[in-house]
């Protein structure tokens, strides 16, 4: 597998004024609803968000952490700018069993994940389907 790795800066990482955000590809093909099912807006993410911190830690009954309320924030945060941005709605928001959050985006060719792993700090992979190339990149404030 190859890893590409970047680091994604302008005036403020997790936006670009109108143009389309550093980590988005130009034939980028999102979708952010089921082909049968109605459109998800940020709005919906941003309530995925709040529903997490009421996680409490053993939230799947395997010993996952809950995500620190400071997390949350930032992964708050982030989709206020990823909407501020024209970004289209991730398709999911969800905690991940170490405590971190994840915002999911799929595509035909493609598989975008933005994880929040601590306060303040952000991270990203694009995963090409049917490749073994996966950029990574890093977002900040």
């Amino acid at each position: 597998m190859s890893t590409i790795t970047r680091s994604a800066t302008g005036a403020a990482a997790f936006t670009r004024g109108n143009s389309a955000p550093p980590w988005v590809p130009g034939d980028c093909a999102f979708h952010s609803e089921p082909a049968d099912g109605p459109a998800r807006t940020w709005n919906d993410v941003i309530d995925e968000l709040l529903a997490l911190r009421g996680l409490e830690n053993d939230w799947d009954g395997q010993g996952a952490q809950a995500p620190e309320p400071a997390l949350v924030d930032t992964a708050l945060a982030a989709a206020l700018d990823f909407r501020s941005s024209a970004m289209p709605p991730a398709d999911r928001a969800v905690a991940g069993v170490n405590g971190t959050v994840f915002f999911e985006w799929f595509s035909p060719t493609k598989y975008l994940e933005i994880e929040v792993t601590a306060p303040g700090q952000v991270e990203g992979r694009w995963v090409y389907k049917e490749s073994n190339t996966v950029e990574e990149f890093t977002l900040s404030r």
